[in-house]
């Protein structure tokens, strides 16, 4: 059994309902990620490049909502990606909807993956589940990348 690591997980959403059921979740599957959570793209980045400036961590990883009011996620992800600083991120776009031209967009983006969200509980638990599992490993933290991040919403 591979040893897990603790997340710090930066979830993008504008439903405030999703970030209580994220946390129902993790507390659930007895998981501990330290979840940063932000309604807007535009808090979401000033954050990272706050911590930049700060010389203080990124997040391991970010869940980033298609569809937000103002900018997009899409648009925020165009943003991670083209910042040499900011690139490096890993962001997990996620969208209530299957459109496979989204879908396009968002990997020619960079996105390092795309997931719908699933509907009803059970199946949540087990996305997150899952997706929690693989990012914990310790493999999959990137060089140069500190174990530990400090942003804040």
């Amino acid at each position: 059994m591979l040893k897990m690591r603790t997340l710090h997980l930066v979830v993008v959403d504008d439903n405030p309902a999703e970030h209580a059921l994220l946390t129902s979740i993790f507390e659930r599957i007895n998981a501990s990620p330290t979840c940063t959570f932000f309604t807007s793209t535009a808090a979401a980045l000033a954050a990272l490049r706050q911590a930049l400036t700060e010389n203080e961590s990124l997040p391991d990883l970010m869940l980033l909502d298609v569809h937000l009011p103002g900018q997009s996620g899409l648009e925020l992800l165009n943003c991670i990606k083209g910042d040499l600083r900011l690139r490096r991120l890993p962001v997990i776009m996620m969208s209530t909807a299957e459109d496979a031209q989204e879908i396009h967009a968002c990997y020619r983006a960079g996105a390092n993956a795309f997931f719908v969200k699933p509907v009803g509980y059970d199946r949540v638990v087990q996305l997150y589940t899952q997706l929690l599992s693989f990012w914990a490993q310790p493999s999959l933290r990137l060089p140069g990348h500190p174990v530990s991040g400090r942003l804040t919403s």
